[in-house]
């Protein structure tokens, strides 16, 4: 009986433990978000000279859902994809099944609750839902 204790023990350990160890996520950014405005510009936080255009509005915008166990959904004209992310540092990294379009991207929330995700165009959304 103790044999198959310590293997159930054994197992669940196993079975509990992620490859990349500990996903992070600041829960700030958990919830469906929608862009409602975008800079065609590549934000450079190491560069005090990058200087971004001005905020075009969106209507009917992407929607990003952050959920809080690592999965992120983007819903855009183009259709829905799905990724597992996590946050540090005020950064959000995808990663994709594929591999093939894993990325990177500042992020900030505003006084005013906007999300800013600075990646390959800047978008302001607003929170739709936690």
């Amino acid at each position: 009986m103790k044999k198959i204790m310590w293997i159930f023990v054994f197992c669940s350990t196993l079975l509990s433990c992620s490859k990349g160890g500990t996903v992070i996520i600041d829960e700030a950014i958990i919830g469906t978000w929608q862009v409602v405005e975008f800079i065609d510009d590549i934000y450079d936080p190491d560069n005090q000279y990058d200087v971004l255009g001005v905020w075009e509005p969106v209507e009917n915008g992407s929607v990003y859902e952050f959920k809080s166990n690592g999965e992120v959904v983007f819903t855009r004209p183009s259709g829905i994809s799905e990724a597992k992310y996590e946050t540090k540092e005020e950064t959000v990294f995808y990663y994709f099944n594929d591999k093939k379009f894993n990325y990177q991207a500042h992020y900030e929330i505003d006084e005013l609750g906007f999300l800013y995700l600075m990646q390959f165009e800047s978008v302001k959304m607003k929170k739709l839902s936690n």
